[in-house]
């Protein structure tokens, strides 16, 4: 797993920093489809949105999930501790922009336009972050034992 440790961190990295991206053909024909059809069905159109936008978040979150918290929990032997805090630290914001909703619609658009710029700035971070740190893994487990000392 040190093998691939970084290698998927400095995939990840790659991500956040938008130097890669999936496009899927469709998805966001499809998706705008769904929003007119859920729209006027009221709460359960509500939650069925709230999933859809939740879904159209997932590749980021799977990214950070699968491509670099869960290698560090197998490595760390932490199988439950790390998800959790994922978990948790992932849907605190969720709480908090949902409190920051139900306060005023007006005081959510300037939080999120805070949100916004700080989120820009921290995904550019923590894609660096993850680019040094995977690179610091990758030369270390890959190619340091292929360095000959005299």
């Amino acid at each position: 797993m040190n093998l691939l440790l970084g290698p998927i961190l400095i995939l990840v990295g790659m991500f956040l920093l938008e130097l890669l991206t999936i496009r899927l053909p469709g998805s966001g024909v499809l998706f705008e489809k769904l929003k007119a059809k859920i729209n006027p069905q009221g709460y359960v159109g509500a939650l069925l949105l709230g999933i859809l936008f939740a879904l159209s978040f997932c590749p980021t979150s799977a990214a950070l999930f699968f491509g670099s918290l869960l290698p560090l929990a197998l490595e760390s032997q932490s199988n439950i501790a790390l998800p959790a805090i994922y978990g948790l630290a992932t849907g605190l914001p969720v709480f908090v922009f949902a409190i920051l909703l139900g306060i005023s619609a007006n005081r959510v658009a300037k939080a999120y336009n805070h949100i916004l710029a700080f989120e820009h700035w921290a995904r550019k971070i923590t894609g660096l972050v993850f680019i040094l740190i995977g690179g610091y893994y990758a030369w270390v487990n890959i190619f340091s034992p292929f360095i000959v000392e005299n």
